[in-house]
């Protein structure tokens, strides 16, 4: 399975990313003790037409098998190396901001959880959890930065570079400086994601929940 994975990956760019983000995905929803499902991958809005803006793109998008069920937002980082550029964690917490002020959990990813969830109930995903309607999710979603395939301090160091400005060696694409608010603290866009760390390597994944992990290290 694992070399399969690998030969229809098409992302050169980032190969390893892209094989991590499988073996994430299928070692949580092949555990029937993690307290999560992984529904969807590189999620993208549903649009009605060309000239609508789609503010949702989401690596994966994973949720709780208790009711209430909670959505987490992530955001897959493969080492350090992937948290500057056009796919960075600036541009997706700009992405993510545009998402809230948007307010499109609520008018359009919420139900399409739905759809998916019932899609996956047919396709005999014995593991997702049931949901009839909307009103079972949560009222809002988590967001999460997950980063694996690195010593732990050096990519929370290199983390550090891209949220905050006055540190040394900041980048200038940095989202303090960009977006003016620290996202690490309770804030005006209303955006607090979560950082979770782990050094397991793209053909090694041993992360069988995919946020509750004792694998990782949390938080910056």
């Amino acid at each position: 399975m694992f070399e399969e994975i690998k030969k229809n990956i098409k992302d050169i760019h980032s190969p390893h990313e892209k094989v991590a983000q499988h073996q994430l995905i299928s070692g949580n929803n092949s555990n029937p003790e993690s307290k999560w499902f992984c529904i969807d991958i590189e999620y993208v809005k549903q649009r009605n037409n060309k000239g609508e803006k789609s503010y949702g793109r989401f690596d994966i998008i994973a949720i709780s098998k208790d009711n209430p069920h909670r959505v987490a937002l992530i955001e897959l980082k493969y080492n350090e190396s992937s948290f500057g550029g056009d796919s960075g964690i600036l541009k997706h917490t700009e992405n993510y901001i545009a998402f809230i002020e948007n307010d499109e959990y609520e008018n359009h990813l919420r139900d399409e959880i739905v759809s998916i969830v019932n899609s996956l109930r047919n396709l005999k995903e014995d593991l997702c959890p049931s949901i009839s309607d909307a009103s079972e999710l949560a009222e809002d979603p988590e967001f999460y930065f997950i980063t694996l395939g690195n010593d732990i301090g050096k990519a929370r160091e290199s983390m550090h570079k891209y949220v905050f400005k006055d540190i040394a060696g900041a980048s200038k694409n940095n989202v303090q400086e960009v977006c003016g608010i620290n996202i690490t603290e309770p804030n005006e866009k209303n955006f607090l994601p979560r950082f979770l760390f782990s050094d397991n390597k793209f053909d090694d994944i041993k992360i069988a929940d995919i946020i509750e992990s004792e694998l990782y290290s949390r938080g910056l």
